[in-house]
């Protein structure tokens, strides 16, 4: 059984594998962070600045697993891709009608939300063995410094091809 088997059973699993896909992303784009925890749900950076595409792409990650993890045995790549899309119009749309303090990944995300998906995507399935790693250990563990996370990766060896995957797939929509 596969973590995304158990996330139809247990609500803490969507959330640890959402957590792991941030922390993965942080890796992808060589920045620190002080911890994951799927219990707290977030991921706490280093206070260190970020750029807006940066920003992006750690943002949209956590979309990006949660669409995965939805769209399991139910859709292919145009329906996670438009699903994603869809929930970010309809965050955008709320958030200007509504302003709210909570944390928002798509609205985190900023200006380059959209463009950024096809690579948040590719960093989320070209690394998936690592997310479901980081995630069960999340799972197990109140927090995961950087370094435990950095330890249960194996590196996301196809990124170039999954970047090109998800980029056609942005090209169809």
């Amino acid at each position: 059984m596969t973590l995304l088997d158990a996330a139809r059973d247990d609500y803490r699993v969507p959330t640890a594998l959402h957590e792991a896909g941030h922390a993965v992303a942080y890796l992808s784009i060589g920045r620190e962070f002080e911890y994951v925890s799927a219990a707290e749900w977030q991921l706490v950076g280093k206070g260190q600045a970020i750029d807006a595409w940066d920003r992006a792409v750690t943002a949209m990650a956590g979309p990006a697993v949660e669409s995965i993890t939805y769209h399991s045995g139910r859709g292919g790549d145009a329906e996670i891709f438009g699903w994603i899309v869809d929930q970010l119009h309809q965050r955008r749309e709320f958030a200007e009608a509504e302003p709210c303090d909570e944390p928002d990944d798509y609205i985190n995300a900023g200006p380059y939300a959209e463009a950024a998906l096809p690579v948040a995507l590719a960093t989320v399935t070209s690394s998936w063995e690592d997310i479901e790693r980081i995630a069960a250990a999340a799972l197990n563990i109140g927090r995961l410094t950087y370094d435990e996370v950095l330890r249960l990766t194996a590196g996301g060896r196809f990124l170039v091809d999954a970047v090109s995957r998800w980029q056609a797939v942005a090209e169809q929509g």
